[in-house]
């Protein structure tokens, strides 16, 4: 069995993140690292870890109807985040 990859509370300024998810832990741990300069920043590697994720499932911008003149749930972020488009 993995162990799981715990976040410090002074990486969150304090606040304590409870997540069972080793996938979410680790991509955290990795991309701070990143931004206290313990490994080389890239956004290419960023942006992996927290796509694969998301089932790699992009985030894609509604051009349809832009002003949400049609369907005004197009600016919610819970339509995004169940359907990966607004």
């Amino acid at each position: 069995m993995q162990a799981q990859a715990s976040i410090p509370p002074e990486l969150t300024n304090g606040v304590q993140i409870e997540t069972q998810s080793l996938l979410y832990n680790a991509a955290f741990l990795e991309i701070s690292d990143m931004f206290d300069g313990k490994r080389a920043l890239s956004i290419k590697r960023a942006v992996y870890l927290p796509y694969s994720g998301n089932g790699y499932k992009p985030f894609t911008y509604n051009f349809s109807d832009i002003g949400e003149t049609q369907d005004f749930t197009n600016q919610f972020v819970t339509k995004v985040m169940q359907t990966h488009t607004g």
